[in-house]
């Protein structure tokens, strides 16, 4: 099977180690990396000229610019299958990635996967079929609600800033508590990591953080 290929975002060494494993590293599929970018706006440009098979996309970039960039490539063209990929140590949070899904995405990767993984990975996608949607993003609609009203607080007290400390005075709560609190609401949305972009991205989408205004 031969496949060509865009790779977008990461970094340099990332995406020069995904060529390479691409290009030389693969039994059954003959893939060509036709270009590479981490610049969301340069990789339009690079499908428009290119008019890849695969567009192997790195989480940051579908996260952060999400669906209207995804579908701008289903624009571009209809038949471009779009893989994403993440960090060994970067969580795929099954609540951001479910809106991926019903953009277009045919399904996420681990860097850490295995080379015969990510091979049969390829070849399911390029077939037109996808990889399995994450439990947790089948139940989208479901799973952000079921947020209590406390956890609500102590979510959008925590993207604005707050410690854990300054929580539990305002709501007059112990720091226990606000501790208990949150490991719930990482539990119920399926969080491991401590990166604040999460919590905010989870905070905008509950409606808890006006995307305009920012969380000040």
């Amino acid at each position: 099977m031969k496949l060509s290929v865009v790779i977008a975002g990461g970094y340099k060494l990332e995406r020069v180690a995904l060529r390479q494993t691409l290009e030389k590293g693969l039994e059954q599929v003959d893939a060509r990396v036709v270009g590479d970018t981490k610049d969301p706006e340069e990789l339009v440009g690079l499908i428009e000229r290119q008019e890849p098979d695969i567009v192997l996309a790195e989480m940051d970039i579908l996260q952060e610019n999400g669906c209207q960039a995804l579908l701008h490539i289903k624009e571009l063209g209809p038949d471009i299958r779009v893989l994403g990929f993440a960090r060994e140590t970067q969580d795929v949070i099954p609540c951001l990635a479910g809106p991926l899904f019903e953009a277009g995405v045919s399904g996420l990767l681990s860097m850490g996967a295995s080379i015969n993984g990510f091979e049969r990975a390829l070849e399911i996608v390029a077939n037109g079929a996808s990889l399995p949607i994450p439990l947790k993003s089948l139940v989208l609609d479901a799973t952000l609600p079921r947020l209590s009203r406390r956890e609500k607080q102590v979510l959008a007290l925590f993207v604005r800033g707050w410690k854990t400390k300054e929580i539990a005075s305002e709501l007059d709560r112990s720091v226990w508590t606000v501790h208990t609190y949150f490991q719930r609401i990482k539990e119920k949305l399926g969080i491991t990591t401590k990166d604040p972009y999460v919590f905010l991205q989870l905070a905008t989408r509950l409606g808890l953080v006006d995307p305009e205004k920012g969380v000040a």
